[in-house]
């Protein structure tokens, strides 16, 4: 797994990625997909260029079927930065082993909306309604206009 994430991370433009699934079934028969972070302020043509050199190497190199799902990530916005900054604060607290990604703010007039996955680690002391219901009581403490939407991924490696 490590090989692979460093690979599709070696190529520019990639931000990062998630959602690794590898499925070997045989010589020749490896199956992996995986979502890799773009910077969503360049032109979506660059971007699916970058995702199609990545998925045509790894078949050329490797003999490996990889399908890419692009996620645009915003790095600009001043607003979405700090909301993401206070939400992996909130978490370090929780635990400093919980990461999270996938990550986008919808503003509206009466309320904010913070999507995320948060990948809970093997063995965790809390359930994934424990841990969402932690994170969301932390975060509306913080403001209560925040309204998080919030899918957990368990982490099997």
């Amino acid at each position: 797994i490590d090989w692979v994430s460093k690979e599709i991370l070696s190529y520019p433009g990639v931000l990062g990625i998630h959602d690794l699934d590898i499925h070997t079934y045989g010589p020749g028969k490896t199956f992996i997909t995986v979502h890799v972070e773009v910077d969503s302020l360049i032109n979506i043509n660059i971007s699916h260029d970058i995702i199609d050199n990545i998925e045509n190497d790894f078949k050329k190199k490797h003999n490996i079927n990889l399908v890419i799902h692009m996620d645009p990530i915003d790095t600009t916005n001043e607003d979405t930065l700090h909301l993401k900054e206070m939400t992996e604060k909130f978490l370090k607290e929780i635990d400093s082993e919980l990461r999270f990604h996938d990550f986008r703010v919808v503003m509206g007039p009466t309320h904010t909306k913070l999507i995320f996955d948060v990948v809970m680690p093997l063995g965790f002391s809390l359930s994934p309604e424990q841990l969402k219901t932690e994170i969301i009581r932390r975060i509306q403490d913080y403001d209560q206009r925040l309204n998080p939407v919030i899918t957990v991924d368990l982490n099997y490696y």
